[in-house]
């Protein structure tokens, strides 16, 4: 059971109209280390036969190379507010 309902993966959440399945979160830090944002995505799917499947590590790595750029650009336009 998840702790929090609006969290559990079996619910229609996010404004998704399908169920998610999977699901890949990481924070969005700058370059303080401090939480700016959180990167989500959900339901990967295989290309040839659109199944949902498990994320990869390389999926991770990915992602984690996204989240710190979107933490570098979050940070540089608050500093421009």
């Amino acid at each position: 059971m998840w702790l929090f309902r609006r969290f559990d993966p079996g619910e229609h959440n996010h404004g998704v109209k399908s169920r998610v399945q999977t699901i890949l979160a990481l924070p969005i830090k700058d370059y303080l280390g401090k939480n700016v944002g959180v990167l989500e995505i959900i339901n990967k799917r295989n290309v040839s036969s659109q199944t949902v499947v498990p994320f990869s590590s390389e999926d991770e790595d990915i992602l984690n190379s996204l989240a710190y750029t979107a933490g570098a650009v979050l940070r540089k336009s608050k500093l421009y507010d």
